[in-house]
């Protein structure tokens, strides 16, 4: 049974997403796509017409939304600190189990930019811009100040590249107890 269309498309989004997060645009080839994927060639220019650019921010809008419901559902199951918790277990697996090659699934292809690159650089905007509104919903929820929403997310990337770098869970350990101690300190002071 050949594959639909549909799964040619959603394996072009998932392997691009992947390699993004891995090696960033730049290193990302659309042969090294396609190989990987195993998807048809022509499924690449029917489904993303305007080429790579196009197809890499597709894969980054669809998992900007996958993490957005990872977070809000993990928020809403754990509470605020429990599910900030368990989102930074989440990042602990991800990096350990792929040897350091995996953090921000965004942050790859932001910190490489080109001014050019208009169509990325939107994607990694609304990604963001939905991951900020996210969390401060639910600073609101828990009676928090919203505006500490930007500092979380901004601690929490740059934690998330500093593990990288340094193929060390240290980074990540340090800012999450800074930022637990704030949200405690701040949710005791509303009491």
């Amino acid at each position: 049974m050949s594959p639909r269309k549909s799964d040619a498309k959603q394996k072009l989004m998932d392997t691009t997403a992947l390699l993004l997060q891995q090696q960033g645009y730049a290193a990302t080839g659309l042969d090294q796509i396609l190989q990987t994927s195993q998807a048809p060639k022509g499924s690449l220019y029917y489904y993303f017409p305007e080429g790579k650019e196009q197809l890499a921010a597709d894969a980054l809008h669809q998992v900007g939304q996958r993490y957005s419901l990872l977070i809000a559902q993990t928020l809403q199951e754990h509470g605020l600190i429990g599910g900030f918790r368990a989102i930074l277990t989440h990042f602990e697996h991800l990096l350990v189990s792929s040897n350091y090659t995996q953090g921000c699934p965004i942050a790859s292809v932001a910190a490489t930019l080109q001014p050019e690159q208009t169509t990325l650089q939107e994607a990694c905007h609304q990604v963001f811009q939905n991951w900020q509104e996210g969390i401060a919903g639910a600073l609101r929820a828990h009676g928090l100040p919203e505006h500490l929403s930007p500092l979380l997310l901004s601690s929490l990337e740059g934690a998330l590249m500093l593990c990288r770098v340094h193929k060390s869970l240290e980074p990540l350990h340090t800012t999450s107890g800074a930022l637990i101690a704030l949200l405690e300190a701040q949710h005791d002071q509303n009491r």
